[in-house]
This record gives structure tokens, C-alpha cells and sequence, in this order.
């Protein structure tokens, strides 16, 4: 985030500091937070968010899955296994372009680039009993 001015402000007795953030030509104040909120409110979101509630109700799908396709449920395991370390190299990936780019272009281009990436993987997929 480009800084591109700060503002000192005195209110009931305390002192806050604004950072001014440039975006084009919008300038919008930026409250400074503490680290120990922002992991906080990182925890918490993280914890409580959709990639928690996936994560926590695979388990009661691996014997359904191993039934209808024939799969080891170790093997249903290890694919989920991967699933979360490609999550681990790719959030902060996400992170990181969002800053460089914009979320917008990072969006849009992901909604662009996933339609096709279902096609690809719902053509290539076997169904039971397929040979």
C-alpha cells in the first residue's frame, strides 16, 4: 500500500494516526491496527469461514465416495491432503497478487479462468461404472 500523506488526529484525550492510502484518485483514510487484532480477527475468520466448514465435514463423505467409485478411502485421504497443501502455497500467493494488482483484476480473472477449469475436470472425470 503506497502511503501519501498521514494525519495526526486528538480526540477525547487520544492521539490517533491516519494514513492516507492512493488508489487512482481516491484517497481514503487507513486506520493502523495492532498485529495481536489483526490475528486475531484472522483466527477468528479463518476458524469460522467456508475453507473451515469444508475441511470439517469431508470426513463423513470418504466412506460414500469410496463406495460409489471404488476408491481406498486413504487415497480419498491423500487427495484431500493435497487439496490443503495447494491451499497453503496459494493463499499467500493470492494475497500477495491482490496487493500487486487489485482485487478486481485478481476476481475477474479467476471467475474467467475457473469456468473453463470445471469443464476441463468434469470432461476428464470417470463416473461409476465407466470404463
Amino acid at each position: 500500500m503506497k502511503e501519501s500523506g498521514t494525519l495526526v488526529m486528538n480526540g477525547s484525550g487520544t492521539t490517533t494516526k491516519l494514513v492516507f492510502s492512493n488508489f487512482g484518485a481516491l484517497m481514503y483514510p487507513v486506520r493502523r491496527t495492532s498485529p495481536a487484532k489483526v490475528l486475531a480477527a484472522s483466527t477468528i475468520g479463518l476458524a469460522f469461514g467456508v475453507s473451515s466448514a469444508a475441511n470439517s465435514t469431508f470426513g463423513p463423505f470418504v466412506f460414500s465416495l469410496s463406495r460409489a467409485f471404488g476408491w481406498e478411502r486413504g487415497d480419498i485421504s491423500f487427495a484431500m491432503t493435497i487439496f490443503n497443501l495447494c491451499n497453503i502455497v496459494m493463499y499467500p500467493l493470492a494475497g500477495w497478487l491482490i496487493d500487486r494488482q487489485g482485487l478486481r483484476k485478481v476476481l475477474i480473472t479467476s471467475i474467467i479462468l475457473f469456468g473453463p477449469t470445471l469443464v476441463n475436470i468434469f470432461a476428464s472425470a470417470k463416473g461409476p461404472g465407466a470404463e
